[in-house]
């Protein structure tokens, strides 16, 4: 149910019934015509006054049968934006932050190698797993896994539609979910909140925790307590979602948020632009093929950010020990990929 009246890149606004007369009157002043109006709810709704539902957008069957997914070469896979997600970047306002098919594409294999890669399976042959979407899908993690991971791996979502923590439970109990896919503030909901006793979570086996730090303390007394899994990872939205992660099959309980990823590269360097020695705290500098292509019609921020030859600084501090084990130590900017959960409480 969308309680704002919002003007997007496409001039389309979407309005709950009842604000139609406000929805109309915005829209003259703004100088948009009606055409470009539409009401919007999980239910299909009459026309009202000239104003309809939102469904009208909707291809018809033929036209879906019509239609065919245009066949980007190489070239214009790389160069050709997919998405446009919004970021803090490393530093200032909100940023568009173009992601290419091609980012796409290469993070999601990256991801799906190291998840798997020392576990006693393969992505080919599989444990059976069940998830649960309730990450924002507007959002880098939840587009990586909700969306582009499960379709790629088969594997059944229970999408919900707000996250409300008793429904949570209530899903990962009916349902058998086996992984989850969080950010810390869930990991101190099951920490503290005394109603989770009362729902068997004990298929739940695996969880990826990211979007914000996560303390060692918090991993693993959520860990201990309900016997399950909990490997951190790193990402932002420059590099499409993740460039770090404990490979699938290793217990970490040090806090670590992992290793580099496949094809990604890092450097580590102080104030004064040097790279520092190993366990020594430096700015991290990300390259690879997850690196997005520049931020939306900013020029300035894009060169600020990424070098000519695709160094991403991503404004976070971190030491790195002999075994390429990285841990987030601090950070230059106000955030890196944090998760807003809409929770009902």
């Amino acid at each position: 149910m969308v309680h704002q009246i919002k003007n997007t890149g496409a001039q389309i606004i979407l309005a709950h019934p009842t604000m139609i007369k406000t929805a109309v009157a915005a829209a003259e002043k703004a100088g948009l015509s009606k055409s470009r109006i539409f009401q919007f709810s999980d239910e299909e709704n009459q026309t009202q006054d000239g104003i309809k539902d939102w469904r009208h957008l909707i291809g018809s069957p033929s036209d879906g049968e019509r239609w065919s997914w245009p066949k980007l070469t190489p070239e214009e896979s790389v160069n050709t934006v997919a998405t446009i997600n919004y970021s803090s970047g490393t530093t200032g306002l909100p940023k568009g932050v173009c992601v290419s098919h091609h980012n796409l594409i290469a993070n999601l294999e990256q991801t799906i190698f190291i998840r798997y890669h020392q576990k006693p399976y393969s992505r080919n042959n599989p444990e059976p797993e069940r998830w649960i979407g309730f990450l924002p899908l507007y959002h880098a993690y939840g587009q990586q896994y909700t969306i582009l991971m499960a379709l790629v791996l088969q594997i059944p979502v229970y999408i919900m539609k707000q996250f409300v923590y008793g429904d949570f439970l209530q899903t990962i109990q009916d349902n058998k979910i086996t992984h989850l896919q969080v950010a810390p503030p869930i990991l101190v909901m099951l920490s503290k909140r005394p109603e989770t006793k009362n729902y068997d979570i004990s298929s739940v086996k695996d969880v990826l925790c990211g979007a914000a730090p996560l303390s060692k303390e918090l991993q693993n007394d959520v860990s201990k307590r309900f016997n399950i899994h909990i490997k951190q990872g790193w990402g932002m939205t420059e590099v499409t979602c993740g460039a770090l992660h404990i490979p699938g099959g290793v217990w970490d309980d040090s806090g670590s948020v992992g290793q580099l990823d496949p094809n990604t590269e890092c450097m580590l360097k102080d104030d004064d632009g040097n790279e520092v020695a190993v366990g020594e705290p430096g700015e991290m500098y990300i390259r690879g093929p997850q690196v997005c292509l520049r931020y939306w019609k900013n020029d300035a921020a894009t060169k600020e950010s990424i070098s000519e030859d695709k160094w991403l600084k991503t404004g976070d501090v971190a030491i790195c020990d002999e075994r390429g084990y990285f841990w987030i130590v601090d950070r230059k900017k106000v955030n890196s990929l944090l998760l807003t959960l809409t929770t009902k409480y």
